[in-house]
């Protein structure tokens, strides 16, 4: 029988910054994931706002809460100006 593995996150010294609202901490997180997907090297602690998360931490949450009926497709969904 196979035992979970375990990687302990780095613990940072620097307290991050909250979010205003539900709404800034999720365009941050898709504007973070946008990025990565065009090829950015995001890397955490090096921004200029330390925060208390990652944004696939906000994603995992949301794909919860999408999943469990409490957000809809269009809750989740986000357009461009463009679009």
């Amino acid at each position: 029988m196979g035992h979970e593995r375990y990687s302990p996150r780095p613990v940072s010294t620097v307290e991050g910054m909250s979010f205003h609202t539900v709404e800034e901490a999720w365009m941050w997180s898709v504007q973070a994931t946008i990025a990565r997907h065009e090829g950015a090297r995001v890397v955490a602690g090096l921004g200029n706002t330390v925060r208390p998360c990652e944004p696939v931490d906000v994603m995992r949450v949301v794909s919860r809460l999408n999943r469990d009926g409490v957000l809809s497709d269009r809750h989740v969904s986000v357009r461009t100006p463009e679009q």
